[in-house]
Parts: C-alpha cells; sequence; structure tokens
C-alpha cells in the first residue's frame, strides 16, 4: 500500500510563515509556526505537495459573455473587457489576470 502524499502549505501568520501539513485540505495540521518574515528564508519545508499562501488586497471578478468559442482569443478579450470597465491591471506588472470558461456555448462562451 502506498502512502499518500501529504499537502504542505505555507501560511503567513501573526508574527511569520506558518507550516501545516496533512493528507488533504481537511486534515491540516500545524507543523511550525516560524517568526521568519520571508518564505525563502525558510528551511526544513517537509515533503509532499507545496501550496503557498498569501494576503491580497483585493480581488475583482469580471464575469462577461463573448461571442466565440476561440480559446485563443480569451485572453485579449478580457483584457479590452476589462481596460474599458478600468480595471486593465500595468502590463509590466507581471500576470496579475486568470481567465477561466464558466459555460460554453456555440459561438458564445462565459468568461
Amino acid at each position: 500500500m502506498s502512502k499518500t502524499t501529504d499537502n504542505v502549505l505555507l501560511v503567513p501568520g501573526e508574527t511569520g510563515w506558518e507550516i501545516w501539513t496533512g493528507p488533504s485540505a481537511s486534515e491540516l495540521t500545524l507543523h511550525e509556526a516560524t517568526t521568519i518574515d520571508r518564505a525563502s528564508d525558510l528551511t526544513a519545508i517537509p515533503n509532499g505537495d507545496l501550496l503557498l499562501l498569501f494576503p491580497v488586497k483585493s480581488i475583482t471578478a469580471v464575469p462577461m459573455r463573448v461571442a466565440s468559442d476561440d480559446e485563443a482569443l480569451f485572453p485579449d478579450l478580457a483584457a479590452l473587457h476589462a481596460e474599458r470597465l478600468g480595471l486593465r491591471p500595468d502590463p509590466m506588472a507581471g500576470q496579475l489576470t486568470d481567465i477561466f470558461v464558466i459555460a460554453r456555448e456555440a459561438e458564445n462562451t462565459a468568461l
């Protein structure tokens, strides 16, 4: 019988990073609470699937429908829609958007 791979979560805590481990998200236990400010300075992280949680200031969800089912067009269509709404992020800031299909019909896709 093979051993299941643990999930390892790095979570920002009150004074530093916390390391949580467990076989599933519902069975996590605190492995260690550190006073280290930067996740890159953590050592002795347990083996497993590593997930890094981090705080965000805000999230904006902008559902939209596009008259296409061509997935290659979705990033550009979403960027144009966000720009029209005044929400387009600075292109030099890195990857700040995520696009995924909510519903798909012939020639009509909800993103």
